[in-house]
């Protein structure tokens, strides 16, 4: 994992891809420290395709109020680098690293936090629904909330893949995560 990333960082990516895959890093080193905080250790941490995923032992599950606030450390963290990226930069406004820099991880934040499924704020939105319903309705209120959320994602996706004839990331990341959605719903 630590080789694949590094490897990655030393290549002329460019300093966006550099930026991101640093901060999916911090991302998901917020929820290892507010896990191992909480005194769960995790397995293993992945470098999947759509970035680092960590995984914990299936016979650990913490309380609804402590999965929140695992789920939420990853987008905290890029909410805090935002913010101090912001505020540096409007010191200096010339540096484009840190305007990147406030632009992605507000992204990442941002995207993290839409209730859907397989995301940090699904996640959010899955205890919650938990502590007020039953398992079979909590997961129906989920399931449609996501394809809410999903489908003119899917749509805004599509539209930029055929307005910039390049950009299909959100239109990919956006299809993953409704195949994520039927493959959870078949189970």
């Amino acid at each position: 994992f630590a080789a694949s990333v590094a490897a990655l960082l030393c290549f002329d990516v460019g300093p966006q891809v550099q930026l991101s895959v640093l901060s999916g890093i911090l991302h998901e080193g917020g929820h290892v420290f507010s896990l191992l905080l909480l005194g769960e250790r995790p397995q293993k941490i992945c470098f999947g395709l759509f970035g680092l995923t960590v995984l914990r032992r299936n016979d650990i599950k913490l309380n609804y109020k402590n999965e929140i606030i695992t789920a939420f450390c990853g987008p905290f963290v890029n909410i805090a680098i935002c913010v101090c990226a912001l505020l540096f930069y409007l010191n200096y406004r010339d540096n484009q690293a840190l305007f990147s820099a406030v632009a992605i991880n507000a992204a990442l934040a941002l995207f993290n936090l839409l209730p859907v499924s397989g995301l940090d704020g699904g996640r959010i939105l899955e205890c919650v629904l938990l502590k007020r319903f039953s398992v079979e309705k909590s997961e129906i209120i989920l399931c449609v909330t996501s394809l809410v959320v999903l489908i003119p994602l899917t749509v805004a996706g599509f539209l930029t893949l055929v307005k910039s004839r390049y950009n299909f990331s959100l239109l990919l990341l956006s299809v993953y995560l409704l195949i994520l959605l039927a493959f959870k719903g078949l189970k």
